[in-house]
């Protein structure tokens, strides 16, 4: 999803941020993807989500990425795991998680200072209610140029559904309340599209 703000940045106070839904770190190709696309993006922030593997192996797998911290919330289960890592001129300050978010205050040593949420929506629509409770909460907790990125595992309108089942109106007018509340706008994606 989008920023809430107005304020353009000055292109020196550029910061990249590399989002994925992994689906699964443990496969030597997917590592293998994930360095490609660092070393085609270099990103200062990267944040991963269903990595699947624990606290250790993220480690291991920042240390060979070349980032000098790491933020990872294991999840009850199988599924699940987000990792936030970033470069050596970025100060992270946590501010809150959950096994569906990280929040954190970001200063870019560029003399900018916001907010960036990366999150990941529920799998089941019956719990994704909580995401959207959860969103308006952090929306109202700081005044900060915000950034909120992830995988929120819900459409806006049926055009982004490839096959499958058509979506309920009342979960994309859900989806769409949530953004509105907080000023967030859709920024797209790029990456195979996927039939649910």
């Amino acid at each position: 999803m989008g920023i809430e703000g107005s304020r353009t940045a000055d292109p020196s106070e550029a910061m990249k941020i590399l989002v994925w839904n992994v689906r699964g770190m443990g496969s030597s190709r997917a590592f293998q993807v994930l360095l490609k696309l660092k070393q085609a993006y270099n990103p200062d922030v990267l944040f991963l989500m269903e990595t699947k593997v624990n606290h250790s192996q993220m480690e291991r797998i920042r240390v060979k990425l070349g980032f000098s911290s790491n933020l990872v919330v294991d999840c009850v289960g199988t599924k699940g795991v987000l990792s936030l890592m970033w470069s050596d001129d970025t100060n992270i300050r946590l501010l809150s998680y959950s096994s569906f978010h990280m929040d954190v205050q970001i200063d870019s040593q560029r003399g900018f200072l916001w907010r960036f949420t990366g999150f990941y929506g529920h799998p089941e629509v019956s719990q994704r209610q909580h995401g959207w409770i959860l969103l308006r909460r952090l929306h109202g907790m700081s005044n900060l140029l915000w950034m909120c990125v992830g995988d929120f595992n819900e459409i806006l309108e049926d055009l982004e559904k490839l096959g499958g089942r058509l979506k309920s109106l009342c979960q994309m007018t859900n989806f769409r309340d949530v953004l509105d509340y907080c000023g967030l706008q859709d920024l797209g994606f790029s990456g195979p599209c996927r039939k649910d």
